[in-house]
């Protein structure tokens, strides 16, 4: 019979990351920002082009479920975008870099969540935050020629002003 030992203690710490696809309970695909580097794309356009039932029509309108581009709607951080086409309800999402982009949620079912105005699918864009580092820096600076400034060098008739331009 040997005496029971103490163990030391052990601490198991972890983070918990949600999972969007267990949370919906609509049909829906989910494009992140690592699935974003880890294939390469550009756009959110080239982005969506992986996801099943999308397909890319003209380098930039996406059709859900094989219908047209007037049948799906574009959310941006669940705000409605507008369409840059004057005579048509559709929105390029070839103008939204990956970079910016945190990830992209396509809804091909109705929910409360979203506006009901699709009937092929909704596409929600949404941002990366916004960083907590600034992230624009301007340098504004002058200088003279000491060499010249000042001095009388060669000069013709009427060239006592050129200084001012």
């Amino acid at each position: 019979t040997s005496a029971p030992k103490q163990l030391d203690q052990v601490v198991v710490r972890g983070e918990y990351i949600p999972e969007p696809m267990l949370q919906t309970s609509e049909v829906a695909s989910f494009v992140t920002r690592e699935d974003m580097e880890r294939t390469g794309d550009s756009s959110a356009a080239v982005a969506l082009t992986r996801v099943t039932g999308l397909s890319l029509s003209r380098g930039k309108y996406v059709y859900v479920r094989g219908l047209g581009e007037r049948y799906s709607s574009a959310l941006f951080n669940g705000s409605p975008l507008p369409s840059p086409e004057p005579m048509q309800r559709v929105v390029p999402l070839d103008l939204f870099p990956s970079d910016v982009l945190a990830s992209v949620t396509v809804q091909k079912t109705y929910s409360a969540d979203y506006p009901g105005e699709f009937g092929g699918g909704v596409i929600d864009l949404q941002s990366m935050a916004v960083p907590d580092k600034p992230f624009l820096s301007l340098t504004v600076g002058g200088g003279v020629n000491s060499v010249s400034t000042g001095e009388k060098g060669l000069t013709y008739y009427g060239s006592g002003d050129d200084e001012w331009g």
